[in-house]
Parts: structure tokens; C-alpha cells; sequence
């Protein structure tokens, strides 16, 4: 994890692949996710296209927090970014989530008010996070999504 003064990132090396194992990572970014609004920070999370690595890990945060199962949880992504959409691998990954998640890694919290969505350029291959405690302000469904503007490539 790189950090600047008020910033931090979490990295992700995955590629897009329906073979590709995101659950291994959803304990760490969940944690990354929730230690950052617990800050009430922002968070974005981000990668080539914004469409299925990406998009994966936030489901699964927001199934982390919610009551919400996977096809919910998909459809709050959606209703802030039309295009996401997690390849098969990852949709059958994020089945078997929800089937564990109350045992491995649910998360009780009160998240703070604020959301927005926004897609960066990325280089192929990365899927990144990164927080920072600059607020923007944008409802999407009942999930709290936090806007930033500034991305570093890793």
C-alpha cells in the first residue's frame, strides 16, 4: 500500500479473466474500503474499463455492509455505472460470496452520507483503490459511494 499525506492506495494485480481469483482479495479490499469511510473518506475504486474487476470488488463491499445479495448489490453499481458488468467467473464468485460472507466477512457499520462514481484510465491488468478524505456529494440507490479526483497508476 503507497500512501501520500492524505491519501492511500491499495493496489490489486488481477487480471480479467473468468479464472481469475478476486475472492482472495475481498477480505483485504473490504477492509481497505471500510477503514477509509470509517475516516469518512473518500474511496475509489478503478480499473481498465470500469467494468468487471472494479465492479466486482464493490459488490462485494456493498454486500459486505448491506443486506443485499449479489444481483442487488449489482444493481446499485449499475444505477451509478451502466456499463458494469462482472464477467461469469466473477458473477459465480460473487454466488459463492454470498453464500460465506455472513460467516467470513460481514461487516456491521453506519456509513457516512455521501457517493458518487467516476472512472479513471488505468493501465491493463490493475484493479486499484484509493481513498482520501476529499467529500463529494451524489446518492445512488441506498449505498454510499465517494467520488475523488485523483488516481495513481501503480
Amino acid at each position: 500500500m503507497a500512501e501520500a499525506p492524505d491519501k492511500h492506495y491499495l493496489c490489486v494485480m488481477a487480471s480479467d479473466s473468468p479464472d481469475q481469483n478476486l475472492t482472495q482479495y475481498f477480505s483485504l479490499c473490504n477492509d481497505f474500503i471500510h477503514a477509509a469511510r470509517l475516516r469518512e473518506g473518500n474511496v475509489l475504486i478503478h480499473c481498465l474499463a470500469g467494468m468487471s474487476r472494479s465492479v466486482t470488488v464493490t459488490v462485494a463491499y456493498i454486500m459486505s455492509v448491506t443486506n443485499l445479495n449479489w444481483k442487488e448489490a449489482l444493481k446499485v453499481v449499475r444505477a451509478g455505472r451502466a456499463v458494469a458488468n462482472p464477467n461469469l467467473g466473477f458473477q459465480k464468485q460473487l454466488q459463492d460470496f454470498e453464500a460465506t460472507r455472513l460467516v467470513k466477512f460481514l461487516i456491521t457499520l453506519n456509513l457516512p452520507a455521501s457517493d458518487a462514481e467516476n472512472g479513471q484510465p488505468q493501465t491493463q491488468g490493475e484493479t486499484s483503490i484509493s481513498s482520501s478524505t476529499k467529500q463529494s456529494q451524489h446518492q445512488t440507490a441506498n449505498f454510499r459511494i465517494r467520488k475523488t479526483t485523483e488516481v495513481q497508476r501503480f
